[in-house]
């Protein structure tokens, strides 16, 4: 089967946030430690019938720890991709998540060691595509949307304590935490058959806690375009407050020729 994603994404500051502690990796691309978001929205396609991927960061602890933590886990990323790639994934595409989330977690907690941080982190979702399927995973409250002819819906799981009665709720998962024989980071993962006009979103908080799923939803219905449908979901974020940094990453599948799978 041959097909491509048709890509665009943003990091942006928002109104309030004095700096981002967002990243991303796709393509190869990712923010520095010390950034201000992408001043503006990136474009491309990815090969869908090659190995190829990309990831959304929020990065979370207090003064610089944040965006550090997301620049190592976007960082580790791209790296763990160009040298694992594709046998291992292939064998066991679930395993070769986990340990790619391990090793992610495993940049962040070595940090915090040699620094002596008490406290840092990020959450994670990505998206991974072969030739006949799409793997989606994440760690924390980042989120993934699908778009398909079934319609719309949260494939990922909100990593959350569940009994919080005030304020965000805690994180259970994410990058940067303490392991052991009982506690690791153990991803959410989703597998799906690529179709024609199917469309993969990755988002942090900033535009989940700012735009409710229905509005996300008629936006990606609406607009055919990838980088319009970034900019209208990243204005509606700003409309809305913009209190938080907003990252964006959505890809619109496109089959070339005729496949059992576009049916």
């Amino acid at each position: 089967m041959a097909y491509t994603i048709q890509y665009a994404y943003v990091s942006d500051l928002g109104k309030v946030r004095q700096n981002n502690e967002d990243n991303f990796w796709c393509e190869g691309s990712f923010l520095p430690e010390q950034n201000n978001g992408t001043k503006g929205i990136r474009t491309g396609s990815l090969p869908g019938n090659s190995f190829s991927g990309a990831a959304v960061l929020d990065g979370m602890g207090g003064e610089a720890c944040g965006e550090t933590a997301a620049f190592l886990g976007a960082k580790t990323f791209g790296t763990y991709l160009e040298e694992n790639r594709p046998g291992f994934f292939f064998k066991d595409p679930e395993g070769y998540i986990r340990d790619l989330c391990m090793t992610m977690n495993k940049a962040v907690t070595d940090h915090e060691e040699e620094n002596q941080i008490m406290s840092m982190g990020s959450t994670m979702v990505c998206a991974l595509f072969t030739r006949f399927w799409i793997h989606l995973a994440n760690l924390g409250d980042s989120r993934i949307y699908v778009m398909e002819r079934e319609g719309f819906r949260q494939v990922s799981q909100d990593h959350v304590l569940r009994a919080f009665a005030y304020g965000k709720a805690p994180l259970v998962q994410y990058l940067g935490m303490e392991t052991d024989e009982d506690t690791r980071p153990e991803p959410t993962i989703v597998s799906l058959h690529p179709e024609h006009d199917m469309q993969i979103l990755l988002c942090t908080d900033g535009l989940t806690d700012m735009v409710p799923d229905e509005e996300i939803e008629k936006v990606l219905k609406e607009e055919k375009d990838v980088k319009a449908a970034v900019d209208k979901l990243l204005s509606m974020a700003m409309e809305k407050g913009g209190r938080d940094n907003t990252t964006i990453w959505l890809g619109r599948i496109k089959v070339q020729g005729i496949s059992w799978l576009s049916f």
